[in-house]
């Protein structure tokens, strides 16, 4: 539910920036360890996650409010010879937030289930798992958790 002050709208190229910046800060780290450099952006295992956003599949979100991007969220569909952390299948791309919209929108748009990784250390995980999100695998440090959509017949 969107809230008096609030708008949720599909990505512009312009929102690019803020993406990164949304990326930069929800990369997990316990709270006793110091913030990333910056430069942990540009190692290839993040990077992949917006570089050239806005390929077939991708697909992103923004929250402003009173007209200041305040959130973001995206899908991403990666294969399986270059899988991201949340990697089920090609067919199943991994979201970040705003997940209640999202999981609205892609559910209209016949997108069947979304999975996403999350440290196994992050207070996210109960959030994830209130959602509906499943443990799909247990890795060294991170969950791959998938949440399986309603059909809408759309497609």
């Amino acid at each position: 539910m969107v809230k008096p002050g609030e708008q949720i709208r599909p990505y512009e190229q312009a929102d690019e920036p803020f993406l990164w910046e949304v990326l930069y800060e929800a990369l997990y780290r316990p709270p006793e360890q110091p913030p990333f450099d910056r430069e942990i952006l540009q190692h290839p295992d993040i990077r992949k996650y917006l570089s050239d956003f806005g390929r077939m599949g991708d697909e992103a979100f923004v929250l402003e409010v009173e007209g200041k991007q305040a959130g973001a969220c995206w899908i991403r569909q990666f294969e399986a010879d270059a899988p991201g952390y949340g990697f089920v299948d090609s067919r199943t791309p991994e979201l970040t937030r705003l997940l209640d919209f999202a999981n609205n929108a892609l559910t209209m748009a016949g997108i069947a289930q979304i999975s996403l990784s999350v440290d196994k250390r992050s207070p996210a995980v109960r959030l994830y798992q209130r959602l509906g999100y499943e443990t799909l695998s247990d890795l060294d440090t991170a969950f791959t958790m998938i949440i399986h959509l309603p059909s809408t017949n759309t497609r």
